[in-house]
């Protein structure tokens, strides 16, 4: 699977309406309650809430100005031509540096940790709802880790929900 695929199976999983908290907490699909690491998960959601869009618009901003500087720089020479490919890269790195780009950089992965130190625990346990898993890929695509995690308990919960089965 390609990143532009998993970016859109995520983006599709993360815009599905998704059901709330309680009553996805009240009914697991193998039966019987959710994992307790999932149930913990699921009563971050109001704190991630607050956190994550603010840092998702930092992440994007960084994005944006890495990109610029790339524009800045020129047509890429191709790697096959080292001294120009470093003279390309060393006119990016000095537009990234004049365009903000180190700070935004700086601002977003600042404030991440707040969401990294509430999540990390959580990120490496299967989730077995679509709520925690569409939570748990939004988290990741903003700490740009994880990815692979989201993937499995996706493809599990597939496997055994009784719609996809």
């Amino acid at each position: 699977m390609t990143a532009s695929t998993r970016r859109a199976a995520l983006g599709a999983l993360l815009a599905a309406p998704l059901a709330s908290v309680p009553a996805v907490a009240a009914v697991s699909p193998l039966g019987g309650g959710l994992p307790d690491h999932e149930v913990q998960f699921l009563a971050l959601i109001p704190q991630l809430r607050k956190l994550v869009l603010p840092i998702e618009r930092a992440k994007a901003f960084a994005k944006a100005l890495y990109e610029d500087g790339d524009h800045s720089a020129g047509e890429h020479p191709g790697w096959d031509d080292p001294p120009a490919a470093k003279a390309w890269r060393l006119r990016a790195e000095a537009a990234r540096a004049r365009n903000g780009y180190h700070e935004a950089w700086e601002a977003w992965a600042k404030h991440i940790d707040a969401v990294d130190k509430l999540v990390t625990d959580f990120m490496t346990e299967r989730m077995t709802t679509l709520l925690a898993i569409g939570w748990k890929a939004r988290v990741a695509d903003l700490l740009d880790c994880w990815e692979e995690q989201v993937g499995y308990d996706l493809a599990a919960w597939a496997r055994e929900d009784a719609l996809c089965a």
